[in-house]
């Protein structure tokens, strides 16, 4: 698995973050019967999050997350739990809404209760799209080729209006929209998608994707609020909220290799 020297630098301060410095194992990552620490699961856990491109600011956020519009966090729960048939069909979310409400936060919620299913995630944005970044780096090409599932975030920047924005936008989901399942974020409503896109592709998005309207508070009003006590946390990442994800990631591993391999897992 190829990482950019950028996400090696990162993988290696969560390394000393995690691992060296866990007292349960001294910094090895194994325990005395020479099984894999709590601390190896979560730090293997956080490397498919950095290829996946998911931010560590929605790490630990869960299902439970109280900030997000209920009835919407009720569907994708639903979603997540027949997510096999979702992917098999190509079945998706376009979340519609104003800012701060949780869409991008929702979006990343179900792509990382997908990895931790063992379904692979990548995570772009629309002006990556515009930029051509995965035609630019095979790195990112690749973990666009392999995903099952795309997280599309900010489909209004289009920081360049005109015939070429949107036909760069239009390729992309031609192309992959009939080939994974795709959960989009954007602040347009339906028609302001419709009359952007066209209704060609509004019609194929329809076809594959539920349009979810959200609503709900700023919440990055609260983050404003809270920003002295974020900055005084000692921990950049939440250990105990990644503990329980990382387990049920390595355990569906192990299952989906036993499967593979026709082996038996204790």
């Amino acid at each position: 698995m190829k990482y950019t020297d950028k996400e090696r630098k990162v993988i290696m301060e969560y390394k000393s973050e995690i691992i060296d410095a866990c007292k349960k194992c001294d910094g090895t990552g194994y325990d005395k019967n020479e099984d894999k620490c709590e601390c190896l699961h979560i730090f293997n856990y956080v490397k498919e999050l950095i290829r996946s491109n998911i931010q560590n600011d929605y790490w630990d956020k869960l299902f439970t997350t109280t900030d997000i519009d209920a009835s919407a966090l009720i569907i994708a729960e639903r979603y997540v739990k027949n997510l096999k048939t979702a992917v098999k069909k190509k079945m998706g979310f376009v979340f519609l809404g104003e800012n701060g409400i949780g869409k991008t936060t929702l979006m990343n919620i179900i792509g990382m209760s997908a990895i931790i299913k063992q379904y692979r995630i990548f995570y772009i944005r629309v002006k990556e799209v515009l930029d051509n970044i995965f035609e630019k780096d095979d790195i990112i090409k690749n973990r666009i080729e392999e995903a099952d599932i795309i997280l599309l975030d900010e489909l209004d920047k289009i920081y360049q209006k005109g015939d070429w924005a949107t036909h760069n936008i239009d390729d992309f989901l031609r192309r992959y929209l009939k080939d994974k399942s795709i959960i989009i974020a954007s602040n347009w409503s339906e028609e302001e998608i419709k009359e952007n896109f066209g209704s060609s592709i509004y019609s194929l998005l329809n076809g594959y994707n539920k349009f979810i309207n959200m609503t709900g508070k700023d919440y990055r009003k609260k983050q404003n609020k809270d920003w002295m006590k974020r900055l005084s946390d000692a921990e950049s990442i939440d250990m105990k909220k990644l503990k329980k994800p990382s387990q049920n990631w390595q355990k569906n591993k192990l299952l989906k290799l036993a499967k593979t391999y026709d082996i038996i897992v204790k």
